[in-house]
């Protein structure tokens, strides 16, 4: 029987996608070959980012987004940090590969299909790409040059920050690397939390980043290593929290504890990263630490999912779910008025969010799992409980109950995404490497003299 054409299609479809997306038992570890094609994903991602900030380059970069979006695809799905047996740990760092592919697809998107441009704040039009005057017009309508100064004479074409950098990489990386769209229109309407450091002098500032990020690295270091030292989910094989030879009350009072303690390890390791990316801008580059805000506000002190998830909990994704989920939720559902179309954008971004975790997660080689998209997904609904609340008497979610809510909500209905991923390895992976982990050094030599002091003279 000749296969339809919409059989053909699917099947084609198959064959492409499983080109770029392989088993985990068929990826190849990372070698100095595997080196041209990671280049090619990034080289192909910075140069759609440099377009985004150039005028008359809309149908380019609509061009360029099927190579950025497959070579991106290739190299995190491709290739592993799993070298071989005792090397299982790595995975780890696989997910991490599949966390950035994510949010890297999410940007050359919105790269590719904003027609205008990534314009910033102020700005109406871009310049033009190889440009000798290197201008851009801002609503005030005055042109504004490379030297930041707005002037009526031709602009260097240097960065204040950057003299040795040409202009068209500093533009492609300051758009790329801006995940929160602080300065741009994209990121008109993210959060962005109170500073808790001292901006000046800069020397202070960086003092007090360098003691945050030691304070994080000893934080994270002891988590994990306690979590190596849990049974069954401290392994790569991982296991579940919910212990089953454990009593009811013992066993939850177990679970949540974990939950709690995974949660930690993912603010301080928030904590880390942006830390030590923060002491490269502003101490490498000349970065201005007022464009530094900490990562995260505070989210213990959430009164409403609303408050949680829009404000007090980092923004790094924010615009990767949008892009994903949001608009074309919007689009969906704005053929119902105004308000649905609210609604869908809301819906499509925690979907979103879902599928991104669940399929970033992928790269792990573990499988896939439900649960934590049902999490992510049911938050949608759980803050449409909250407008609903609101409509009904009038009043926000806030105050004592409100963060009750909040708390029950995170941690009693989060539970079952956490053991999700701790059945999946998570927790054994390798974080921070043996050579340089402080408190698996103090281990090892205390399990030495321990060893030493069990010896018997006589023997």
């Amino acid at each position: 029987m000749t296969p339809s054409l919409s059989q053909e299609l699917q099947l084609g479809l198959k064959q492409f996608f499983g080109t770029l997306v392989l088993p985990s038992s068929s990826r190849t570890p990372y070698t100095s070959q595997s080196i041209p094609t990671v280049l090619a994903s990034f080289t192909s991602f910075l140069f759609l980012a440099y377009l985004s900030r150039r005028r008359d380059t809309y149908l380019i970069r609509l061009l360029l987004l099927p190579a950025v979006i497959c070579t991106s695809l290739a190299w995190a799905y491709r290739y592993t940090f799993v070298r071989g047996p005792g090397y299982e740990g790595m995975n780890l760092y696989d997910w991490g590969g599949g966390l950035l592919v994510g949010a890297m697809i999410a940007k050359a998107l919105e790269y590719a299909f904003t027609k205008e441009g990534m314009l910033k704040d102020d700005e109406l039009h871009l310049k033009a790409v190889g440009s000798s005057s290197s201008t851009t017009t801002h609503q005030n309508g005055t042109t504004v040059y490379q030297n930041g100064n707005a002037s009526s004479q031709k602009g260097s074409d240097t960065n204040i920050h950057l003299p040795w950098m040409p202009r068209g990489l500093y533009d492609a990386c300051e758009v790329a690397f801006s995940l929160r769209g602080y300065g741009f229109r994209s990121g008109k309407a993210t959060a962005r939390p109170p500073h808790a450091r001292p901006s000046h002098p800069t020397s202070t500032f960086l003092l007090r980043t360098l003691l945050s990020f030691l304070a994080h690295f000893l934080i994270l270091d002891v988590v994990e290593s306690g979590f190596k030292l849990v049974p069954h989910i401290g392994t790569t094989s991982g296991g579940t929290m919910f212990y089953p030879s454990l009593p009811p009350l013992q066993r939850y009072a177990v679970s949540t504890a974990l939950h709690t303690a995974v949660g930690c390890a993912l603010l301080v390791g928030f904590g880390v990263a942006y830390d030590l990316v923060t002491l490269i801008g502003v101490g490498l580059f000349g970065s201005s630490p007022e464009n530094w805000p900490p990562v995260i506000d505070n989210p213990f002190r959430a009164t409403s999912l609303h408050e949680l998830w829009a404000r007090r909990w980092h923004q790094l994704l924010r615009r990767t779910f949008i892009v994903f989920g949001g608009i074309p939720g919007y689009h969906i559902f704005r053929l119902f008025g105004k308000t649905p179309a609210q609604i869908g954008m809301m819906l499509g971004t925690f979907l979103a969010s879902g599928l991104y975790h669940e399929l970033t997660i992928y790269a792990m080689g573990k499988g896939l799992d439900w649960r934590p998209v049902v999490f992510f997904a049911g938050q949608s609904g759980l803050m449409m409980l909250e407008r609903l609340w609101r409509g009904l008497t009038g009043k926000r979610v806030c105050g004592f109950w409100g963060g009750v809510w909040v708390y029950s909500c995170i941690f009693v209905l989060g539970q079952p995404m956490t053991d999700s991923w701790l059945q999946r390895g998570l927790a054994g992976g390798l974080v921070i490497p043996t050579q340089i982990s402080p408190v698996r050094w103090l281990l090892t030599y205390l399990q030495q003299w321990e060893l030493l002091q069990g010896i018997s003279p006589s023997a």
